[in-house]
């Protein structure tokens, strides 16, 4: 049972409390782990994922902390990086989906992108990829052959991604 709610963006009921029981990321608390449950995405189309952490006093498990954390907060990546230049960066989780990138359609639309040879090295084998394996470059939807390098966030599960046209990113190579 919910006993309080805190919300920082809007005001709330005390007895307006939520119902847990069902959610997994809750059982996995009670047994002691803390968990991050997979990226969701909020009406207003803001991704966010829940965070539950077991509370312990003299080693028994008497609570569960339980918050929804926005990653709209994480929007840095949106404004800074490689907005000047063709290429992107985006954030995957552990289901393959961009969480967080330049493109906001890409997180309105729930892009999969789990298929890919890199992000499956650096999301489900966390390893990081340079760009120089055969694995770590792919052809996108537009039929370009695309150059990247990632970073797995263990912690999370997730993977970062920096992206450029093969073509682009070779460019100062075929000038010298």
């Amino acid at each position: 049972k919910e006993l309080m709610r805190i919300n920082r963006i809007r005001n709330t009921s005390p007895n307006g409390s939520f119902d847990h029981s069902q959610d997994p990321f809750l059982y996995l608390a009670l047994q002691g782990v803390s968990n991050f449950s997979s990226v969701q995405i909020r009406a207003d189309h803001k991704p966010y994922m829940t965070l539950a952490v077991p509370v312990k006093r003299a080693g028994n498990i008497v609570s569960v902390i339980i918050a929804d954390l926005s990653i709209d907060d994480l929007s840095v990546i949106r404004s800074e990086g490689t907005a000047r230049v063709s290429g992107d960066s985006y954030v995957v989780d552990r289901d393959g989906f961009i969480i967080l990138g330049l493109n906001p359609k890409e997180l309105t639309t729930h892009v999969n992108v789990g298929s890919r040879r890199i992000v499956q090295k650096i999301v489900t084998d966390r390893q990081e990829a340079n760009g120089l394996g055969q694995e770590d470059s792919y052809t996108n939807n537009d039929g370009k052959s695309m150059f990247a390098v990632g970073v797995p966030v263990c912690l999370a599960g997730w993977g970062v991604f920096v992206e450029q046209p093969m073509a682009q990113a070779f460019a100062g190579e075929r000038i010298v």
